[in-house]
């Protein structure tokens, strides 16, 4: 299968100097698990001069980059962002300072969402290009507060400007657009477009974390957390927002897409286990998580895609925390509610074309081994695109993600890498064609704050993208 979507750069010789790389978040698991390993890999790897860590994860920070051979990384401690989303006067001061000190070009953001914004702000004001994690931005208590709902819309406005301002980019890690199998359905949208002028009318997304956790861990984890009043919409539930709207991001520009209008409705912790409490499962006293200001567990969204009074296209999302895991049928190690493995990530997604095409892609990821087909569910990486054309020629065409996957290397494991890759490339000077640039992700933010809008106001919210014509 032809190699989709690849930028082309410059040999490593002609790409300039290794950037300076200041990480925000040094010692989160994201950075630990998955950054460290493919910045070392990448030709021109950047010097990871220094980063930030609140002062009770220092020591631990330093002890796993020393496992992992890094010396002389400077540690910042900071400490936790108020709920404004403002860094303290001296820990702002402190990080300026070492910014200067250590001529830093180059900021890379792991945090929790909640503290993006002030690690944003900082860099982009000085011009100092950014990769961070999705979303862009979330606060505490966003679940129930529709200020904080509102503040990711002025943060995009904000952020948009001050990169504008300084000749700067933030690229967002919203993995699946460097993802090949949705690459390839974006091209088959496209293509049927070209053919018949029809866009997306129909498009339907779901995504399952597939974690369940006991009321203990709602209320203690500090990764990924529940307590602080923002959840599974700001943890994972980015994802499919981003991905339907990039899949039809070509033709939504072409039809001149200006408004969403947008209705959510969201379920928490004390709902979702209510339904726990006669079957023995739990011994924790469950009157815990009726606790006001705990984070959305799951998230049933309705939105519209809109071009002035005309709807053009009609949205279904899904999004949970809780569902299928192996925690219901594999037991894993240690007590099954005292820790997370077992974990299935789920997603499934149809695009409606008219008469003329449906395309269904469902996906299951887990580590548990290895299939007996390509077409077996449960095993490490399970994705089958099916894709139903009428017209002349009707036809069903399958196609298993292994087609999209090199030697050993799981085509959702590529993503990441491509998404660093690209940031250093563009560090050291390579002409590469944005994927994930903070202004193609408008409405995907849009949509997200429509969902928080909507949820806590329980009525339709109506969002505009564009000046109307």
């Amino acid at each position: 299968m032809k190699n989709l979507h690849t930028n082309q750069i410059q040999n490593s010789e002609e790409l300039g100097k290794k950037p300076r790389i200041l990480v925000c978040g040094l010692g989160s698991r994201q950075f630990l698990d998955n950054y460290l390993k493919l910045l070392s890999k990448h030709p021109l790897a950047p010097i990871l001069i220094a980063g930030t860590e609140i002062k009770s994860r220092v020591d631990y920070t330093y002890q796993q980059l020393q496992k992992s051979g890094i010396q002389n990384v400077k540690i910042l401690p900071v400490s936790p962002f108020s709920n404004d989303g403002e860094m303290g006067k001296e820990d702002k001061n402190n990080l300026n300072r070492l910014i200067e000190q250590e001529s830093i070009n180059g900021v890379i953001i792991t945090t929790e969402a909640i503290a993006h914004m002030p690690y944003l702000k900082l860099a982009v004001r000085k011009g100092i290009p950014c990769l961070v994690e999705k979303p862009l931005t979330s606060y505490n208590g966003i679940s129930h507060e529709l200020d904080k709902a509102q503040q990711i819309l002025k943060d995009y406005d904000y952020l948009k400007k001050a990169a504008e301002d300084t000749g700067s980019f933030i690229s967002i890690v919203s993995q699946r657009r460097w993802n090949k199998a949705f690459l390839f359905i974006k091209d088959k949208i496209e293509e049927v477009f070209d053919l018949y002028e029809v866009p997306v009318s129909l498009l339907r997304g779901a995504k399952n974390k597939g974690d369940w956790m006991g009321p203990k861990q709602l209320l203690t984890k500090e990764n990924h957390p529940y307590k602080y009043g923002y959840g599974v919409l700001s943890h994972t539930g980015y994802h499919p927002i981003d991905i339907m709207d990039f899949t039809i991001s070509k033709i939504s520009a072409k039809l001149g897409i200006n408004r969403i209008e947008v209705f959510g409705q969201m379920s928490f912790p004390g709902e979702v286990y209510s339904g726990t409490k006669n079957a023995g499962i739990f011994s924790e006293n469950l009157e815990d998580l009726n606790i006001g200001g705990l984070g959305e567990s799951s998230v049933n969204g309705v939105y519209s895609y809109f071009k002035n009074s005309t709807k053009v296209a009609l949205v279904n999302i899904q999004v949970t925390n809780n569902g299928l895991c192996q925690k219901d049928f594999y037991q894993p190690e240690g007590h099954i509610w005292d820790r997370t493995p077992g974990t299935i990530r789920q997603e499934s997604y149809t695009w409606t074309q008219g008469p003329f095409q449906e395309i269904d892609f469902e996906l299951y990821q887990d580590k548990t081994g290895t299939h007996d087909s390509l077409y077996e569910y449960g095993g490490d990486n399970y994705g089958l695109i099916t894709i139903k054309r009428n017209g002349k020629k009707r036809n069903v065409e399958r196609i298993s993600i292994k087609e999209f996957e090199t030697g050993t290397e799981r085509a959702a494991d590529t993503c990441l890498k491509e998404a660093i890759s690209d940031f250093i490339d563009r560090l050291n000077g390579a002409k590469i064609v944005p994927r994930s640039d903070l202004e193609y992700h408008e409405i995907p933010i849009k949509i997200e704050s429509g969902l928080y809008q909507s949820a806590i106001k329980n009525l339709p919210v109506s969002i505009k993208i564009r000046d109307l014509d």
